[in-house]
Parts: C-alpha cells; sequence; structure tokens
C-alpha cells in the first residue's frame, strides 16, 4: 500500500466570533406564492368562507389557493370599481365586504359580483381628498369608521349616510389633523386615530371630543410624530408604529411611560406599514426592514429578512401587510412578491452552510457526508470542501477547500463519507482513497486501498475493537489505523459464504460486532458477516415469501436502542426478527397511503426510539409501537432532493438529513404539523364550457346565490354539459390538499381527486332532484368529512311530465273504447285529439 504525505491545501482558519446581540429568530420556512400577475398587496383579509382579498395598485382580487378572479376598474360600466388604487378591506358583523379606495367606499354585491359604492356629500368638503379611504375599522356594531385624507369619517351603512371629523381651530377638543393615516379599536369601543403629523388622537366611545397624545423620544425626532401603524392586541396593547420605531403603551399606563422597544437596527427609511397577532399573542409588524416578531420573554424583536443564499427565505425585505389565515397559514406580502409559512408546522430547521458567519465565497450549500466532532460540533463534507461548524452558534469554525494541485492538499473530490475518532484524527471517505486528517497539526494523509474500485470509499463505520470497516466499491475491508489493511471480503462465486456484490455502500456493526452490508447499485440483498468465521449470511427478496426482505436495494442500516435492526430499501423498511435457529425474518412496513414515496434513502432514530426517514420525496417518522407513519411535507425547497444519503444523529438526539441546500434539522420534541381541516367552497359553476360568472343566458338555467356561495342550481334536461369547480380553502400547501366528489343519485361512490383537477363534470342526467357533495383534506391528509353540498334539480322536457303521461295514457284509454266525433279507429281523429289535449296541457304547464 502506497501512502502519499499530503499538506493542507488551505486553511482559511477560525472564523471570528462577533457578539451577537439578539438571538436567532425562531426558524421559519417561507415559500413564494406562485402569482406573479399579481402586484403587491397593501391590504389583505379573509372572508367567512375562507376566500382571500387582496387590495391593491391596480386592482382587487379574490384568491383560492390555486387562481384569483381580478376586479379592476372599467370605464362605462356601471358596478365596477371605481378606482384600482385598494387600500383598506374589512368584512363586517353580516358577511358583508367592505373596500377602501381612492375614490370612494365600495360594497361587494356577492351575486352579482358586481360594487355599490357611497360617498360623501358634495358639501361635506373637497371629493378629491374626502373619498381617499386609508383605512377601514367596524365601530363593533353596524358601523364604519373611516381614515381619510380629509379628516375622520363615520359611515352608518343603514342611512349610507357619512358623518365627517375634522379640525377646527376654535375647539381644543377637535381632530388634532385632517390628515388621518389609520385607527385601531379597543376593547371599549374607543377610537385610536393617527394624524399627520398630529401625534395620536383617542376618541372614547359615545364621545365627540377628542384626547390628543404626542409620541416623544429622547432627541425629540419628529419622525416619531409620523405614525403610519396602529395596533390594539388582546391583552389590550397599543402598539404604535412610526418612522422612528416601535412603541408600546400598557392598559391603564400613563401615556409619559410609553416606551420605545429595542429594535434589531432601524434604517435611516424606517417605516412600520402593519402588526398582526398570531394564535399564541404573538405580535408581529410588517416593516420596510422586514419582518418582526416581538419576543416578550426576552422583550426584544426577532427579524427575517430575504437571503440570497436561502431560497425559503422571506421573498423581499419591504414588507407591506400581513394575514394570518385560520388554516394557520402566515401571508406576507412585500414589494418582491407574497411569501407564505404555515405557523402550525414546528420543529424543522434548515441549516444552509453559506448563510453560516465566517463563510467563503467558495462555500459550497452541498453536504454530502457528515460527522460528530468534539463539543457539539460537526464536520460538513461536500464538493472539495471539509467544514467544522458550531450548529448552535452557526458559525464555521474551519473552512477547508482544495487547490487545484492535489498533492498540496484535500482532494479535488467529492467526499462521500466522514467519521471522527474519539481524540484521534477525521478519517474521510473519497472515490480516490481514504484520508487521515489531522485537524490538531492541520495534516492530510492519503492511503492507497488497492485497485481503482476499492478506493471509491463508500462508507466508513468504526468497528468493536478500535479497527474501521470501509464499505468500497471494491468490496469490505476491514482496515486498522496503525498497522492498516486486516482483512478484505469480496465476492466468490464459488463461495456461497463470501460477499454477494463487491459494491458495497452502507454498512452497520451492530452492539456483537457482526457486520451488516448492503448495497443500492447492483441490488446484492442483506448480507450478514461473522467476524469470527469471515462468512456471511445472505438474505434476499422473495416474491413469495412475506417474512422476506422487502427489496434487493438496500440504502441504510440502523440499530435502536432494543437492539432491532432497522432496514432502509426502495420498498420501504424492514425490522430484523431473529428467529429460533439465529436466522432473520422480517417484518415489512410500507404505507402507500401516507408515503408519497416508498424509495426510504436513510433511517435515523432519535432518542424516543422513533425511526426518522428521508424518502425521495418527504421526511417521514415512524413509530415502532403503533407502527404508524407521519409525513412531513416542507417547504418548497426545503424538502426536496434528498442526496447522497448523508445523515446524523447529534449528542442531543437530534436528526440531520442532507439535501441540496444543506442540511435538515430536526427536533423531535417540538415537531407538529397542520392539523386544520379545511373549508371547502365551490369556486365556479359553468354550463356549455361558460361560467355562470359571465351572465351566460341559457333558457331554463336558473342559480340562487353567487358562483362561489350557490344555494341552488335549476337545469332543464337535453344533453345540457355543466361543470362544478371546487378549491380548499387551506392555503398551508394547497397542492398537497385532495378531494372527493358525488353526485348522489348519479355517482355510486365518493371519485377522489388531487389540486390538479378540481372540476366536476356531468351530462345527460335524468329529470328529478340531486345532491352535488364535495369534501377536502389538507396538505397532512385532515379531512373536512361534512364539505359542502349544492342542491341540482334537472326539470323535465314536456314529454316526461306526469302531466304528458296522464294525458297520453287518458287519449290512448279513450281512443281504445269508443269512436270519438263519428272518426273510425283508422282515420286521423285520434291523432288530432291528442294534439288538442296536448297543447292544452302546454298552456297550462307555462302558466
Amino acid at each position: 500500500m502506497t501512502r502519499h504525505l499530503l499538506r493542507i491545501l488551505l486553511l482559511v482558519g477560525l472564523a471570528a466570533w462577533v457578539p451577537v446581540t439578539y438571538a436567532a429568530a425562531p426558524p421559519l420556512h417561507f415559500t413564494k406564492l406562485d402569482i406573479d400577475a399579481l402586484s403587491s398587496p397593501m391590504t389583505m383579509i379573509q372572508d367567512h368562507q375562507g376566500f382571500i382579498w387582496m387590495g391593491t395598485y391596480s386592482g382587487l382580487y379574490r384568491y383560492d389557493g390555486y387562481q384569483y378572479r381580478y376586479f379592476q376598474h372599467q370605464s362605462n360600466t356601471p358596478g365596477s370599481v371605481p378606482h384600482d388604487s385598494v387600500s383598506s378591506l374589512l368584512e363586517d358583523r353580516q358577511h358583508q365586504l367592505w373596500i377602501g379606495t381612492r375614490n370612494g367606499l365600495l360594497l361587494f354585491e356577492s351575486e352579482t359580483n358586481t360594487f355599490k359604492t357611497y360617498l360623501p356629500s358634495a358639501d361635506q368638503g373637497d371629493p378629491q381628498q374626502s373619498r381617499q379611504i386609508r383605512k377601514i375599522v367596524s365601530d363593533g356594531k353596524r358601523g364604519l369608521w373611516l381614515a381619510t385624507r380629509l379628516g375622520l369619517q363615520y359611515f352608518d351603512p343603514d342611512t349610507g349616510k357619512f358623518r365627517i371629523y375634522q379640525h377646527d381651530s376654535t375647539q381644543p377638543d377637535s381632530l388634532a389633523r385632517d390628515n388621518v393615516d389609520t385607527l385601531a379599536l379597543d376593547r371599549q369601543g374607543g377610537l385610536w386615530i393617527a394624524t399627520w403629523p398630529g401625534g395620536v388622537d383617542y376618541l372614547p366611545v359615545g364621545s365627540s371630543q377628542f384626547q390628543h397624545y404626542q409620541i416623544n423620544t429622547p432627541d425629540n425626532s419628529p419622525l416619531a410624530k409620523n405614525i403610519r401603524a396602529l395596533f390594539v392586541d388582546s391583552r389590550q396593547r397599543l402598539w404604535i408604529g412610526t418612522d422612528a420605531g416601535i412603541f408600546l403603551k400598557q392598559p391603564g399606563q400613563n401615556w409619559a411611560q410609553n416606551k420605545q422597544l429595542p429594535m434589531p437596527g432601524i434604517p435611516e427609511d424606517f417605516r412600520v406599514h402593519d402588526f398582526i397577532e398570531d394564535s399564541s399573542g404573538t405580535v408581529w409588524a410588517a416593516t420596510v426592514g422586514g419582518l418582526l416578531r416581538w419576543d416578550d420573554a426576552q422583550q426584544q424583536f426577532d427579524r427575517y429578512q430575504h437571503q440570497l443564499e436561502d431560497p425559503n427565505s422571506l421573498v423581499g425585505n419591504h414588507v407591506l401587510s400581513l394575514l394570518l389565515d385560520r388554516s394557520g397559514s402566515f401571508l406576507i406580502s412585500t414589494r418582491n412578491g407574497i411569501s407564505r409559512v404555515d405557523l402550525s408546522l414546528g420543529g424543522f430547521e434548515q441549516l444552509i452552510p453559506r448563510t453560516l458567519q465566517g463563510k467563503a465565497d467558495y462555500t459550497d450549500n452541498t453536504v454530502t457526508a457528515i460527522a460528530s466532532a468534539e463539543a457539539g460540533q460537526l464536520w460538513l463534507g461536500g464538493r472539495s470542501t471539509l467544514l467544522l461548524i458550531d450548529p448552535k452558534t452557526r458559525q464555521i469554525i474551519k473552512n477547508l477547500t482544495a487547490k487545484h494541485n492535489r498533492k498540496d492538499g484535500l482532494p479535488n473530490d467529492i467526499i462521500y463519507s466522514l467519521h471522527q475518532q474519539p481524540k484521534g484524527p477525521l478519517w474521510i471517505g473519497t472515490r480516490n482513497g481514504l484520508i487521515r486528517f489531522d485537524p490538531r497539526q492541520a495534516h492530510f494523509q492519503s492511503i492507497s486501498l488497492g485497485d481503482i474500485a476499492s478506493n471509491f470509499v463508500n462508507k466508513i463505520v468504526p468497528g468493536l475493537g478500535g479497527t474501521l470497516w470501509l464499505g468500497t466499491g471494491g468490496g469490505l475491508i476491514e482496515y486498522d489505523p496503525t498497522s492498516g489493511i486486516l482483512r478484505k471480503f469480496q465476492h466468490d462465486p464459488l463461495d456461497p459464504h463470501s460477499l454477494a456484490n463487491n459494491s458495497v455502500s452502507t454498512l452497520m456493526v451492530d452492539r456483537v460486532g457482526k457486520i451488516w452490508v448492503g448495497g443500492d447499485i447492483s441490488g446484492g440483498g442483506l448480507g450478514v458477516l461473522n467476524p469470527a468465521t469471515g462468512q456471511f449470511q445472505h438474505y434476499y427478496f422473495a416474491p413469495t415469501n412475506p417474512a422476506g426482505l422487502a427489496n434487493n436495494f438496500i440504502l441504510d442500516l440502523q440499530e435502536d436502542p432494543d437492539g432491532s435492526v432497522w432496514i432502509a430499501s426502495t420498498s420501504g423498511i424492514s425490522q430484523a426478527i431473529v428467529t429460533a435457529d439465529g436466522s432473520l425474518s422480517f417484518r415489512n412496513y410500507n404505507n402507500r397511503d401516507v408515503l408519497y414515496s416508498d424509495y426510504i434513502r436513510v433511517i435515523k432514530i432519535d432518542k424516543t426510539g422513533k425511526l426518522w426517514l428521508s424518502t425521495n420525496a418527504e421526511l417521514a417518522k415512524f413509530d415502532p409501537i403503533t407502527a404508524q407513519f407521519s409525513t412531513y411535507h416542507l417547504s418548497e425547497g426545503f424538502s426536496t432532493n434528498w442526496v447522497y444519503g448523508a445523515s446524523l444523529v447529534d449528542g442531543d438526539g437530534m436528526p440531520y438529513f442532507n439535501n441540496l441546500n444543506g442540511m435538515v434539522v430536526v427536533h423531535p420534541e417540538s415537531v407538529r404539523n397542520n392539523q386544520i381541516p379545511p373549508t371547502v367552497a365551490i369556486t365556479d359553476i359553468s354550463v356549455l364550457n361558460r361560467s355562470l360568472t359571465e351572465d351566460v343566458n341559457v333558457e331554463g338555467v336558473k342559480l340562487e346565490g353567487s358562483t362561489v356561495a350557490p344555494k341552488a342550481l335549476t337545469l332543464p334536461w337535453r344533453k345540457l354539459m355543466f361543470s362544478l369547480r371546487f378549491s380548499a380553502l387551506h392555503f398551508a400547501d394547497p397542492m398537497r390538499n385532495r378531494y372527493a366528489y358525488k353526485l348522489e343519485g348519479f355517482d355510486r361512490d365518493w371519485v377522489e381527486t388531487d389540486s390538479s383537477n378540481r372540476v366536476a363534470t356531468y351530462t345527460n342526467l335524468n329529470p328529478g332532484q340531486h345532491l352535488f357533495r364535495v369534501k377536502a383534506s389538507n396538505n397532512n391528509g385532515v379531512w373536512n368529512e361534512t364539505g359542502i353540498s349544492l342542491p341540482i334539480t334537472i326539470t323535465p322536457s314536456y314529454w316526461q311530465t306526469v302531466w304528458f303521461r296522464a294525458i297520453a295514457l287518458s287519449t290512448l284509454m279513450g281512443h281504445w273504447q269508443r269512436p270519438i266525433f263519428g272518426v273510425s279507429d283508422n282515420s286521423g281523429g285520434f291523432r288530432l285529439i291528442l294534439k288538442i289535449r296536448l297543447q292544452s296541457g302546454l298552456r297550462s304547464f307555462k302558466t
């Protein structure tokens, strides 16, 4: 064996420690909404059905998770939006949608998809100013408060009248300024009013006298008087967003005791656009410097911003508006688009090398191997890179990379396996041999294992006696760190107890020292080596043996705390069971109803004994006690492209899995997913491929309600095709929602479908009463079994009616019994009588 002593290629060294004032924010994994045609919403709400409405500078949008309906101004079209700039939205207690625009207050009339405009009278001030509505707030009853450029307005929907409050220099308790930016209502019905640049006014419920307050800062910054956002949370605290920062007033506290909250750096052009409170009572702020989350325990803000290296970071830093919907989704509108995050999903973290402190220009996000180091640190192997990181502080401690000349350092090659010998060297497996690295001496040594195939080191696993077991392309090698190769096991076609296949890509040493080997390239099944005898016992897949191995392609092997060995294959997972004669049988687990893919790349076992699985499509958890799978569908780009099978369970029992964007870290005690069932809605009804929203005029077609809130549908009998579109208004991950529909009296069973085919089409139905039903599940398979239903009536043609048949029957009977009007049975009299009676019946039917 030839050994090459290599010098260290490049040691970038220790990353400088920079004290961090603010702790890392709880990890959130954002996904950009794929609705690029929609401009950045300034305001967003969710209505009582579950639709999301978005107001933008270019119009109003209604979104169902897949598609949107766009409303904009159309000249000379009665009932259209009078102005495309939509600044505020509100749904009142009567489920009426109110829209604030630059040209008046609008009421959406859902059955006609039109808008009714309300304007102050001509004698109530400059219409250019009084019609510009910035904020709508309910008074808690039926009335509306409006913030406008020409004072505070109160609108009474019952009378359609406006009352306007303005500044009066002769009245000290009048409105401080006419230019009102925003409003907030407290629990008592009192109104907080931001006037520019006059500070904050308060109007007690039932009063017409305004109380005036100012925001004061130590430097008397005039920016503190520019108040852009107000919010009263569930604890009745008043949040005040200014151009100088965020201030908080506690309930019952003297105004002078208001405090400015510490910020993680305020840009010169700082501004707060919006506040919102989530179900846990946490308050979030939309600012020009990112999304802020108030940590009440630490009394500080966490900040989320766009990071170029993180595809699951916020899409943009200038945040305009926020929406927390009833499905647990958090929508964040920015100048660069809309981000979505599922707040009900927890326990997962993305660790991306290029986002860590101490990164270099050549730092690569690809992680191909992981190993534990001292003091909770981790070694990460990549494509010609080797990193030592501290995952808790998110620091790169050492950053090693390859020069072009391989003789000077780390080979320019992919690292396939890593093993940190306790208080010893780091062992590195590449396709060009084994490498010994001494971190203290910064010294690399390359070790040849013989032929080209044997130098392809897939796996390094420590044995019980201090030796290393190497899975290579040329067989299984027992290696002594001091003396070198001890034994090499290869396939011998004449020896049934030899290695089944020379390509060993996975291996494990169990607690008694036996070596378990498998491969994912040639499908050699499972081999178990007794080191004492040097013989393998082989196990293969057999279609007729239910206790046999699930598949011959073995991708991972793990032993649990009870001594059971678990096997990952391309057909699920298997548990090895020791039989009475010492051989193995297998208990196989695979649930295609739960798992999107049964191609299991990696198994990791947490400290509670649960199995964590990375598949081709997802992360999953398996409970050996209940034999139940749970799947976790993380953000796009976060859980896809699981590659190389690099994984680890650290000293705290947290599994690490690699993907193309670094690593996913699982915090088992914090794992949760979305258990909120979806709301289901019909989103469109079409007849003869034309939507009824387009004023389709087909004789006999009658729709009660609207196309998105239908109450009943009547259609005439003919070969008339109609379609019903539907959506689960659950926005955590709409593409993973599933559906089932049924037309009672026509469909025998539920028709299941996915998000790509959310439509049911029928034709040639029999006359009578029908009931269309649709139900849906969320992205985690939680079903709304009730769903929604729509009564459908198919009216018959005249010859299918009871009266027609009665007339025809009586005519026939009379014709058979006697001659009529002296006309013989063979004459045309019968036809004449039938025609007269039918005409009479048709007249009575029409009336």
